[in-house]
């Protein structure tokens, strides 16, 4: 369980590859509430080689009361499909000389152990995260020894944190260049009889679909930039009633096969799924 735990720790931090385990936080209890704007949903994101920009995982923070929060952390598989369980974790700040490091407990580690970072938080919509390494050999038998090594040694306990800041954005902020770099590289858009059906849509091979869609010259201009309200969300079984069935052509001769229905969008290859940015089942 304890090795499970730790790896996804990792993973959690993108390149981590050794982080400081200790047996007691740096204070039993938090020392100030947790800060309203880091509350919410964040991301790392990453490009594929097809310049899509994917999110690797996503940290959703919770307050917990009482100066705790609650983070969900989520990892990805490919093209954003996430895994179906959400991995808890408890957090609180401790500060010492006016310094903020956030205790990191991952519930349902058998060990019971304590992670610390740092975070910046530059811009309403970023938030930066670097952790304790564990270069850091030194041990300690309460959390009352590690505050005071921390208090007394200070510049050298800092010294021990990653130099590389791992960054997270609010995910409500990011414009995805998967549906973004389709306004300029199109040059047709194709709509379908609304008699035929979702599973003939699916499987029917786009070129075959582009010999039978009736294509729309003006629509175009409505649709490309409507394509922008839509945002990348969690991927999950969609309930279609009578979708608007779409094959958007783009000037390489690719084509994007798209269903839109009640400010859901998917595109349909690549089962990526978006809603609108500006409604409430954004989330």
């Amino acid at each position: 369980m304890r090795n499970i735990l730790f790896i996804t720790l990792i993973i959690l931090t993108i390149s981590a590859c050794d982080l400081y385990d200790s047996k007691y936080p740096i204070t039993e209890k938090p020392m100030t509430e947790v800060p309203e704007n880091l509350l919410g949903e964040w991301v790392v994101s990453s490009t594929n080689d097809e310049s899509y920009k994917l999110p690797v995982g996503e940290i959703q923070v919770l307050d917990w009361g009482n100066g705790e929060a609650l983070i969900l952390w989520r990892l990805y598989k490919d093209y954003g499909e996430q895994i179906p369980q959400p991995i808890p974790i408890k957090a609180w700040i401790s500060k010492v000389n006016d310094k903020e490091y956030v205790n990191i407990n991952l519930l349902g580690d058998e060990e019971n152990t304590y992670n610390f970072y740092k975070y910046n938080n530059p811009k309403p919509d970023r938030l930066e995260l670097n952790y304790l390494e564990g270069t850091l050999k030194l041990e300690f038998d309460s959390s009352a020894a590690l505050y005071k090594y921390i208090a007394e040694n200070q510049t050298e306990f800092e010294s021990y944190f990653s130099d590389e800041w791992i960054t997270y954005e609010r995910w409500e902020s990011l414009n995805w260049s998967a549906v973004n770099a389709w306004a300029d590289r199109v040059d047709g858009m194709i709509i379908f009889d609304e008699s035929m059906s979702i599973s003939e849509f699916e499987a029917t091979p786009t070129t075959e679909l582009a010999a039978i869609g009736e294509e729309v010259i003006e629509g175009t201009a409505y649709i490309l930039p409507e394509l922008n309200t839509y945002h990348l969300t969690h991927t999950y079984n969609i309930r279609w009633r009578n979708p608007q069935k779409y094959l958007i052509r783009k000037n390489n001769g690719e084509y994007v096969k798209l269903m839109i229905e009640n400010n859901v969008m998917l595109d349909v290859d690549k089962n990526l799924l978006y809603k609108k940015i500006n409604v409430d089942i954004l989330f």
